[in-house]
């Protein structure tokens, strides 16, 4: 970030801005759009604040100058980009990361609609500067401004020891969302100063994708976020699962914690510090360690110490309690559980995966190479019941909950592009296909992304990003994605309940089917039936995986194992 003391401001600048931290100026975009860049919205969550909800920005010292994107939050390299590892720890990023960053038209006549972004990255990764998240475009095109944000991730955004509270701790100090409460706070700083930029405060689409999506669910569950937006887009997201309890216990306590909670991480501290030969040692000696002296060890450990306590192989994603349902940022029953009592924000929502959601991760698992090349179509098999997999927990069952509550502001989509071609003789038309984030270059609509494969030219992509944009934009507007902002598109119809009912729209080129609407909707038992009873896979070995991995290993005992047996017995 840049500030300058006492130096001469130029009152034609068109982006000069006064607001509650005092003057700021940005840059005048090639396309004619104001950007603000690098805008602290809290206070450095370092030291002391580590591991504590953030606090509101100080002044500035001086005029600030937005003109340089803030650090993301310590992250591996893999997500990070362009941002680069300096010192090659294999880590990007630092503590201090709590800035965002604002696109507007330059030409404001009236308060417009504030579209606020959530990157994804499965809140270990990602920042709010990627090219793929630039605002300028749809704040050009659309009238709208964008505001991307950044949040703690990982172990900064989400981890809690019981020894963490003090007597001066609020309920927020000891819930361990620090990335959900970053995010909280970039919404209250919208509220205070988005005037100043021609936004609405009363009028703020919440949008966001893979792990910005389920933050996004999770705001609409946060009674501290009531108020703070309008409306909401969750692309191939998910709901809040993490108990409090997984977050802060032992491994081997009655209520169990998971093998990175904040006491197995220490017992592992202390082993590698030498103070204990085994985690038996390490846990009677932590059991035995005063509070004070527990958050003086853990807050003189550097992030980069921590998250290879946490991710000693250094993996893109590692397991960890995340987004946690601590009784006071997010309510302690389960998500769907809240969403169908109605226990949740009510305002109009978007809920959409893409149809080849697990094809990303699939494309790039060394066991699927082999499947991909020799046998296609049960790469294809698989691949497409994960997805349904996903689009069951994010879309499917989240809406019916919410149905059931008496929400109706509730529209929901699949998106199906998969143009992407044959590149260096792969087809990744098959290969990644509506993989998980392709839809969002369309949403940006940029030529970068998963979509910078084939032609970023091709009529039907160009048309197909106009129409994501057209409806997501309308929907910031009014509530509502209707026909799109110049009313020309098929009409978006809202989530009813009903087998035969419209009620999916499928966001697809005119080659591929066009954009249509469908009453196509997955439940459990329907998945689990089309999954047991698929008789296309060559290789049932694979078939049994994928039943493991989606149902787990009591209804794999229960249900495929019999009828793997008796196939096996018919076989000889």
């Amino acid at each position: 970030m840049t500030s300058r003391e006492g130096s001469e401001l130029q009152p034609t600048d068109p982006t000069l801005r006064r607001i509650a931290q005092g003057t700021l100026s940005g840059t005048l975009a090639a396309n004619g759009t104001l950007v603000w860049r690098g805008i602290p919205f809290a206070m450095p969550p370092v030291g002391p604040l580590r591991w504590k909800a953030p606090r509101p920005p100080a002044a500035f010292s001086g005029h600030f100058e937005a003109v340089r994107d803030g650090s993301p939050s310590v992250q591996g390299e893999s997500l990070a980009a362009p941002f680069v590892d300096d010192d090659g720890d294999g880590l990007v990023g630092s503590e201090d990361c709590l800035y965002l960053n604002v696109f507007a038209p330059a030409e404001v006549t009236k308060p417009l609609p504030v579209m606020f972004w959530v990157h994804g990255g499965g809140n270990v990764g990602g920042h709010n500067a990627s090219p793929t998240y630039d605002g300028r475009l749809l704040a050009e095109r659309h009238g709208v401004v964008v505001v991307t944000v950044n949040y703690r991730l990982g172990m900064l955004g989400w981890f809690l020891h019981p020894a963490f509270a003090t007597p001066d701790s609020s309920p927020e100090d000891l819930s361990g969302n620090w990335g959900i409460l970053d995010v909280i706070r970039g919404l209250e700083w919208l509220r205070d100063n988005i005037a100043a930029f021609g936004g609405d405060p009363g009028n703020v689409t919440l949008f966001g994708e893979s792990a910005g999506g389920l933050n996004t669910c999770a705001l609409l569950l946060s009674p501290c976020a009531k108020g703070l937006f309008h409306r909401a887009i969750v692309q191939s997201g998910g709901v809040p699962t993490s108990a409090l309890a997984s977050a802060t216990n032992f491994l081997d306590d009655t209520e169990p914690g998971h093998e990175n909670s904040a006491r197995e991480v220490l017992n592992r501290l202390l082993v590698q510090l030498g103070r204990a030969h085994d985690r038996a040692e390490a846990k009677a000696l932590q059991l035995q360690l005063s509070a004070a002296e527990i958050r003086e060890l853990l807050y003189s450990q550097t992030p980069a110490q921590m998250i290879r306590l946490m991710n000693p192989e250094g993996l893109r994603l590692y397991g960890a309690p995340r987004v946690l349902l601590d009784g006071h940022v997010l309510p302690r029953e389960p998500a769907l559980q809240a969403f169908a009592s109605g226990r949740f924000n009510k305002v109009p929502v978007i809920l959409g995966t893409n149809r080849d959601e697990r094809r990303l991760y699939l494309f790039r698992d060394p066991r699927f190479t082999r499947v991909l090349a020799n046998a296609p179509g049960d790469y294809i098999r698989y691949a497409h019941f994960g997805s349904l997999a996903w689009k069951l927990h994010s879309v499917d069952d989240v809406a019916r909950a919410m149905y059931e509550a008496g929400h109706r502001d509730i529209y929901t989509y699949r998106f199906d592009w998969d143009e992407q071609g044959v590149i260096d003789g792969v087809d990744l038309s098959l290969g990644l296909g509506a993989a998980h984030a392709v839809e969002i270059p369309f949403v940006f609509g940029l030529g970068v992304g998963l979509a910078t494969f084939g032609d970023p030219q091709a009529a039907g992509r160009v048309a197909l990003t106009k129409s994501v944009q057209s409806y997501w934009t309308e929907f910031a507007y009014h509530g509502a994605p209707g026909s799109g902002r110049a009313g020309d598109e098929l009409a978006w119809l809202p989530w009813v309940s009903g087998e035969d009912a419209a009620k999916t729209l499928v966001l697809d080129t005119a080659a591929d089917g066009g954009i249509r609407m469908t009453s196509e909707q997955i439940t459990r038992e329907t998945l689990r039936s089309a999954v047991l009873h698929e008789a296309g896979f060559s290789d049932r070995g694979l078939q049994a995986d994928l039943y493991r991995e989606l149902f787990g290993r009591r209804a794999f005992e229960r249900d495929f194992a019999p009828l793997q047996r008796a196939g096996e017995s018919a076989s000889t």
